[in-house]
């Protein structure tokens, strides 16, 4: 097996342990939100599509968005781990080092777009319509 395919199965295998966790996904959700106020202009691009991402994550763990299939929500907690993790392709330290992280988000909007379009839709839907 190839490294890149071990690399995401490690974070994919990673996600699995955090949908089924709730206080942990939550604390991932925290930090991903610290890292993203933290000035960093590269993130600062890319913070309403976290955002979304964040929110989606939570409905869904709630139970109250379930119209994306779970290896895609598995993708997006595989992306938040990235974001928050010290160790990835660019380091955050380095000049430009955020870039890496933001990519992986635009990569996720691009390609879950009919996804996030029904959760954006849905989440217009007046609270009793939502059930």
């Amino acid at each position: 097996m190839d490294r890149k395919r071990r690399y995401f199965n490690r974070y994919k295998r990673a996600a699995g342990e955090y949908l089924n966790d709730r206080s942990r996904l939550n604390n991932l959700l925290v930090k991903a939100r610290e890292k993203m106020e933290g000035g960093r202009s590269q993130l600062s691009e890319a913070k309403d599509t976290i955002l979304l991402f964040s929110r989606l994550l939570r409905a869904y763990v709630k139970g109250e968005y379930r119209d994306i299939p779970r290896e895609k929500v598995l993708l997006i907690i595989g992306a938040f781990i990235y974001l928050v993790s010290p160790i990835d392709a660019i380091f955050d330290f380095m000049p430009g080092g955020l870039v890496d992280d933001a990519a992986i988000f635009f990569w996720l909007l691009n390609s879950m777009r009919d996804e996030l379009a029904a959760f954006r839709e849905w989440e217009q839907l007046p609270d009793e319509e939502i059930q």
